[in-house]
């Protein structure tokens, strides 16, 4: 009996949206992937994140079983060396056992395999799997935003973010823009040991709509240069703008960003945005 693709995600989108995303999956096959994916990243298994965006998915509905099937002996290679990440994905999803194929060739990972590991890892040093340092609001996620993911994951320094167009809000933000996000509130709560507060308020970023912080006027003659100058998942068109807005410290910045342009499968456009540099200015006068 082979499951069907909405059964595979349903069993693995928990696993995104309790360790990453909070929720983010809905019913597709691009979605499961990315939900083991989102897995590996969180483990810093940058490789074998890209390499699980390729793999089909099957499974066994009575026994519990997922199986990833591999498309050459690479793909197959690089997930086998994270057979310890199934095997926890087995163990979290209440599976059988996960099986990972190649032509004949197989691996298979088992709960108990993640279980010894578990114990091993909590007697001789600090877990493994962190997380990379990113913040993600409530989204549906598609394999170019994934892949923008990985981006930020591999650079955890770069002050990063995503911002839908449609709805203007920002929807992920690299724990590294916490003092551009919080300005002199973050020594303040870094000098008081406050990581997680921090960790919090740059969570809390992903609600916020560009209005909310963009000199308006500005955000007029931002939203018309990006228009006219971004070509759509095209990796060499960027745009470098400057802009002012408000920070949850109330004082005024001067931005400097990096834009590019992705869209997805459905047809929605975001703004991936590094920001370059900040500095405090006065009040625009007109406020």
């Amino acid at each position: 009996m082979t499951m069907p693709s909405g059964e595979i995600d349903g069993l693995l989108r928990r696993v995104a949206a309790e360790k990453a995303i909070q929720g983010a999956y809905r019913g597709q096959v691009e979605q499961a992937r990315a939900a083991v994916a989102i897995k590996l990243i969180n483990g810093k298994h940058y490789d074998a994140a890209r390499k699980m965006l390729g793999v089909e998915l099957a499974g066994d509905s009575e026994l519990r079983v997922l199986r990833v099937l591999c498309s050459d002996a690479e793909t197959f290679l690089g997930l086998r060396g994270m057979i310890r990440e199934f095997a926890r994905l087995a163990r979290d999803e209440n599976l059988s056992r996960v099986v990972l194929e190649w032509g004949e060739k197989k691996a298979q990972a088992s709960p108990k395999m993640a279980g010894q590991y578990q114990r091993k890892t909590n007697m001789t040093t600090t877990p493994l799997i962190a997380l990379p340092g990113i913040q993600i609001g409530k989204m549906r996620l598609s394999r170019p935003l994934l892949e923008v993911l990985i981006g930020f994951a591999e650079n955890p320094g770069d002050r990063c973010g995503v911002v839908e167009l449609e709805t203007q809000r920002q929807l992920i933000v690299t724990e590294a823009s916490a003092q551009m996000i919080l300005g002199r509130e973050y020594d303040r709560l870094l000098t008081e040991g406050k990581e997680a507060e921090i960790r919090e308020r740059v969570a809390a970023a992903t609600n916020l709509r560009r209005e909310d912080y963009f000199h308006l006027p500005d955000l007029e003659e931002f939203n018309r240069e990006t228009r006219q100058r971004l070509e759509p998942n095209n990796p060499h068109s960027s745009i470098r703008l400057r802009w002012r807005g408000i920070g949850r410290d109330k004082l005024w910045r001067e931005f400097h960003h990096e834009y590019r342009l992705v869209s997805d499968d459905i047809g929605r456009v975001y703004h991936v945005a590094k920001n370059l540099e900040s500095r405090e200015i006065a009040a625009p006068s007109l406020v």
